[in-house]
């Protein structure tokens, strides 16, 4: 009887939660860093945004063409592993700089990702029932500075 209950149970869970299992750290670790992406804001100015993945937590920056930071946002985040698909789940969010200072969203936002090299590739509205449009995003790992040992 226990174990129909614990299959009744199990099986009643939304897919996400019992299906994709915890993320090993080594998928966190290579995470870590610094990444950035160019776009361009709503006049087609050229902006950087740069993405700082840490133990817990990710910043968003977004600065112009002059370099002045015109947006930040912080999210918390987990990995997950689906088979061979790897989830990068965000939540949390809370905007600190730009038009939506102060904006604060629970919202659980997941994500498809894969690394290969020095590029992190983050699919966006493609997981069942997710209100994003599908959108491919693109980072480039930021290499930190060498010393220079030619002195």
């Amino acid at each position: 009887m226990q174990r129909l209950l614990f299959l009744l149970v199990f099986v009643s869970l939304p897919a996400p939660l019992w299906a994709a299992d915890p993320a090993p750290q080594e998928d966190y670790d290579v995470l870590q860093g610094k990444w950035i992406r160019q776009s361009q804001d709503s006049k087609a100015g050229p902006v950087t945004i740069e993405q700082e993945i840490m133990p817990k937590q990710i910043v968003i920056k977004i600065t112009d063409r002059n370099g002045k930071l015109i947006y930040q946002h912080n999210v918390k985040y987990r990995l997950q592993r689906l088979e061979d698909v790897r989830l990068l789940v965000f939540s949390d969010l809370e905007v600190l700089v730009g038009q939506r200072k102060g904006l604060k969203q629970k919202t659980q936002q997941p994500c498809i990702y894969r690394l290969k090299g020095d590029r992190l590739f983050v699919t966006e509205g493609m997981v069942q029932g997710d209100s994003f449009p599908p959108l491919i995003l693109v980072w480039w790992k930021m290499k930190p500075p060498q010393p220079d040992t030619t002195l």
